[in-house]
This record gives C-alpha cells, sequence and structure tokens, in this order.
C-alpha cells in the first residue's frame, strides 16, 4: 500500500513518512497538538495540524477528555514495599486539600486497601461489578472516615474474580475514567501479569513504588521492561518484522545484554520507517513515575538515580523520579497498625492534621 508520505513535526520529534489515517493514532495518543506541524504532497508546506479540516474532530474528542477525571496506577514488582500504604496516604492528603478522591483497590487476589482507610469490611465490592452486567463503578463508592475520600474496594478471599477475563478488564478500565473525581488512585496488585500491565498501561499516570535494594530494583525494571514491551507490540501489530524483533529482545537475557533497545528501533528503522516512527513514538509516550520508599541513608537514596540512569540507557525510557520517603521508627508503626502516614491522631476519624512526610530528593539529583 502506496504511503500518503506524511509527516509530523513536534518540538522534539519528527515522525514520518506516515499514512494520512496515522495521524489520529498520534493525536489520540497525546503525541501531537494542534500546535504541531505536519507536511503532506498536497499541502508541499509545513502546516499547523490543528488547521486541517479532516484532522479538527480528533482535537475536539481529545478536548472533552480533558475534563474528565486523572487517573493514577500504584504499581509495585514486588510486595512489601509500601504501596498500598503511600496510596492511602495520598488520598488522605488530597483530601485535606478539599480534593474528591476515589482510590480503587485493584489488588483483585489480596485486597487490604479498606483497611488503610477506616473501613473494616466494604459492604460492596468490585465482585458485584465483575458478576453484574450494567453495574458502574460509580454504584461500588463506599464513605471512608476521611473527608472527600471515597473507596472502591475489592472482594475478600473471592478467588472466582481474582483474575477476571480480557473484556472485563477493558470494561473495568473504561469505567475508571468515568468516575466523578478530582482524582482516581488505584492500588494495583504487585508483580507483573496481563492483568496488571495492563490496567498500568490504561491509567493516565503510572507510578511504580520500590525500596533501595537490588531485587526490588530488578523487579521494578523488569516491571517496566514487560510494559513497554506490551505497549510496543500493540503499537506495532500492523508489521510483522518489528513485532518479531521486538519479542527477539523479550526473550533476550537482559541481564547480560549490553545493548539497548535502541539497536532493535534501529533495526525496524532500516526496513519500515512507518513502523519505527509508530516504535519512537510509543516509547515518548510512555513516562513511568518512581518513588523509592524506606530510604535509611543518603547512599541508598542515590541510588536510584543510577537505576533511572540504567532504564534511559537499556529501554530509552526517561522515569520521572519523585523522590523518596525516609524510613523511621514511626513510619514503622503506622505501618504495623496499617494506618496511612498522614495520619497525626492514633484514632482513625479525628480530626485530620497535614503530613509532615515529605518526599525528599537525594543532593545529586538536580
Amino acid at each position: 500500500m502506496e504511503m500518503d508520505a506524511l509527516y509530523i513535526k513536534t518540538p522534539q520529534y519528527r515522525y514520518g513518512p506516515l499514512k494520512t489515517t496515522d495521524a489520529p493514532w498520534f493525536i489520540e495518543e497525546g503525541l501531537s497538538t494542534d500546535r504541531d506541524l505536519v507536511w503532506t504532497p498536497k499541502t508541499n508546506e509545513w502546516t499547523p495540524i490543528g488547521k486541517i479540516e479532516q484532522f479538527k474532530p480528533y482535537f475536539d474528542k481529545m478536548k472533552k477528555k480533558t475534563g474528565r477525571s486523572k487517573v493514577y496506577a500504584f504499581a509495585s514488582g514486588k510486595g512489601g514495599v509500601g504501596k498500598t500504604a503511600i496510596t492511602a496516604s495520598m488520598a488522605i492528603e488530597l483530601g485535606a486539600l478539599g480534593k474528591k478522591v476515589i482510590i480503587v483497590d485493584a489488588d483483585l487476589g489480596g485486597p487490604d486497601l479498606h483497611e488503610w482507610v477506616g473501613v473494616s469490611r466494604p459492604p460492596i465490592t468490585l465482585n458485584t461489578f465483575f458478576q453484574y452486567k450494567g453495574v458502574k463503578l460509580q454504584q461500588l463508592l463506599v464513605e471512608t472516615p476521611y473527608p472527600n475520600v471515597q473507596l472502591i474496594g475489592g472482594e475478600i478471599a473471592n478467588i472466582a474474580h481474582s483474575n477476571p477475563n480480557f473484556f472485563s478488564r477493558s470494561k473495568f478500565h473504561r469505567h475508571l475514567h468515568q468516575l466523578e473525581a478530582d482524582f482516581v488512585l488505584v492500588d494495583m496488585s504487585p508483580g507483573v501479569s496481563y492483568q496488571t500491565i495492563d490496567l498500568f498501561l490504561a491509567c493516565d499516570n503510572g507510578i511504580i513504588v520500590t525500596i533501595p535494594d537490588p531485587t526490588s530494583f530488578m523487579d521494578a525494571f523488569n516491571f517496566i521492561r514487560v510494559s513497554i514491551i506490551r505497549k510496543l507490540l500493540k503499537a506495532l501489530d500492523f508489521c510483522e518484522f518489528s513485532t518479531a524483533k521486538i519479542k527477539e529482545f523479550e526473550h533476550w537475557d537482559w541481564q547480560k545484554y549490553e545493548n539497548s533497545l535502541y539497536s532493535v528501533f534501529e533495526k525496524i528503522q532500516n526496513f519500515d520507517p512507518r513502523a519505527a516512527s509508530f516504535f519512537m513514538a510509543t516509547i515518548q509516550s510512555f513516562k513511568p513515575k518512581m518513588v523509592t520508599n524506606m530510604v535509611y541513608s543518603e547512599e541508598e537514596a542515590t541510588e536510584a538515580a543510577a537505576f533511572k540512569e540504567k532504564i534511559k540507557k537499556l529501554l530509552m525510557i526517561d522515569i520521572n523520579y519523585l523522590g523518596y520517603i525516609d524510613f523511621s521508627n514511626q513510619l514503622r508503626k503506622l505501618t504495623k497498625d496499617m494506618r496511612p502516614f498522614g495520619l497525626s491522631t492514633p484514632d482513625e476519624g479525628k480530626a485530620y492534621e497535614p503530613s509532615k512526610i515529605q518526599l525528599s530528593f537525594p543532593q545529586t539529583q538536580k
């Protein structure tokens, strides 16, 4: 099939040659704004893409999405890193600032987010959503003792709905963005599975929680690696050569392999420039964030910066490192009591005082 030789130029990159029908994908992925420039043989000049009639409906569609709730996924490569505690703490902090927050327990195999926000057993859970047709997530909201914070809990000890099918998961992803709140915080299952990876990619922002030990960083690396491979395979499913090269990289021993994902990009670039544009655009659209928890020392704090550089070198991904949380006996006691870090009074439901616990940055970090 002959291409239209369309090119899209953003402030950072130039994509092409593409087909005219490829442009909507770039718009819907948020990779192209109406101020970016486009060139086609028909126009024979660089023109703001927002001025071209055939693309205006896609920008109008994106503008309608800007008013929806922002969904944040909290993930981890392994359990025990404090992911749920951080999710609950952030929800309470945002609620105290007057923001409407909904927290969702998507750890379907072992939900316990409800305990962290003072709900002993949710009267209605995601089990209802997965079991009955026509149920909306908005109908599952449960009040918590904290201002402006509502919960959608998971079903406790119900193996029947711990692994919903693909269609149920897709419905779940859509409904998350339909919730009426300023922020939707999703506490995910630890580890790697199609369920967790697809949910992570479906959310507007993904935050990976780790602790400063080699196995935790290794698990976080694996989570990011599997996520970007999954995203690339979906974006390039039209090019058999590209998917074959990506799968080859997926099955290499990445602990020994010194070359990066960029070598895969070069092979695809030489074979199919259009596919290479989709490859690079997918890399640019994937912007995970990271928090390091339980940091004992300044030396441990700087380990995350080295991890960030490793990810950039091997996977071409620029992680947004949000900072770290110091280890303290006070936080350890709160964790044992299953109380959020922001809670300053021993009894749940009492007057809330803003937390003094802040994210910190290593001195070597700019």
